[in-house]
């Protein structure tokens, strides 16, 4: 019988929070959701947020870390703006606005087969996490989740 090889994704700070120093009290985040998906090496995850902006030009930090923008749904005039590591939303209008924001992240070689996609999400009452992977035979581990639960999804893959 052939042993199945273990390749795993570490993301250490994927539940840690942002540094509010960008980010005006002025936006709070009521919802947030992040679904990556693990392809090979390349990770993508899309932020699906839903914020209650109380100042029109308020400045949002969404994710921070060594990622890059694909694609993405904001608020009418909002605009996605990128200092240094972090990406923010300058939004235009107030009252509860919705995100949908997907981001390519880079996955570095750590030890062994162990890869390491590391950013920052915005702080939110309820924050959930799911990683859909292309194979079954990925570890992923979560810096300090809470709860952590593998399961097929409705397509069949792991998540």
């Amino acid at each position: 019988m052939k042993a199945k090889t273990v390749i795993g994704i570490m993301f250490l700070m994927c539940l840690a929070r942002m540094a509010p120093a960008e980010t005006t009290p002025d936006v709070t985040v009521k919802n947030l959701s992040v679904t990556g998906r693990v392809l090979g090496d390349n990770v993508t995850i899309t932020i699906d947020a839903t914020v209650d902006v109380a100042r029109r030009g308020a400045l949002l930090d969404v994710v921070s870390g060594n990622l890059v923008y694909q694609e993405g749904k904001m608020p009418k005039r909002a605009t996605l703006e990128r200092n240094g590591a972090t990406y923010a939303v300058r939004m235009k209008s107030r009252g509860e606005q919705h995100l949908l924001l997907t981001f390519a992240v880079a996955a570095n070689r750590q030890e062994q087969e162990w890869r390491q996609a590391l950013f920052g999400i915005p702080n939110a009452v309820i924050r959930q996490l799911t990683m859909i992977c292309d194979r079954d035979d990925l570890e992923i581990q979560f810096g300090g989740a809470i709860q952590v639960e593998r399961k097929k999804n409705a397509e069949g893959k792991t998540a």
